[in-house]
């Protein structure tokens, strides 16, 4: 089953972190994975492939509206014959309708986690993004099994 898993909210709430996170997560986790950054390092935005137990999950933390580069690496994910999609979008506009797209044209099943606001509290949000970041490896792990 193909899936995209889209972490979706408003700017300046942590999603990309929180999708570096998730990356962070199975690499520590699943030590024997393959890995290939496609573009992007670590600390700004990553685009990476992950190969666990055979299926392809492909990772793109920016989620940064037009002109930015979400389109285009789903586009690659799905060329490439990513299984699983791991991306941020905002709460609406063409990030979203980016994923819609997978869903429509290649039969991507699309699943939306909403980036939770902790308020002004660095601490609190950093906090909120790492469970987020913990949620949606395990909604990921679900696939691996």
């Amino acid at each position: 089953m193909k899936q995209v898993i889209a972490l979706s909210g408003v700017a300046k709430k942590g999603k990309s972190q929180t999708i570096i996170s998730v990356y962070e997560l199975l690499v520590a986790k699943y030590r024997d994975a393959k890995v290939e950054h496609l573009a992007g390092s670590l600390g700004a935005d990553v685009k990476v492939l992950i190969t666990i137990n055979g299926i392809t999950i492909g990772i793109e933390s920016q989620g940064d509206p037009l002109p930015g580069r979400l389109p285009k690496s789903l586009a690659d994910f799905v060329k490439i014959g990513c299984e699983i999609i791991v991306c941020a979008t905002r709460s609406y506009g063409a990030t979203v309708e980016a994923v819609e797209k997978l869903k429509n044209a290649h039969g991507y099943d699309v699943i939306t986690f909403e980036q939770q606001d902790a308020g002004k509290s660095k601490s609190a949000q950093q906090s909120a993004n790492q469970k987020m970041a913990e949620a949606i490896v395990a909604e990921v792990e679900k696939s691996l099994q």
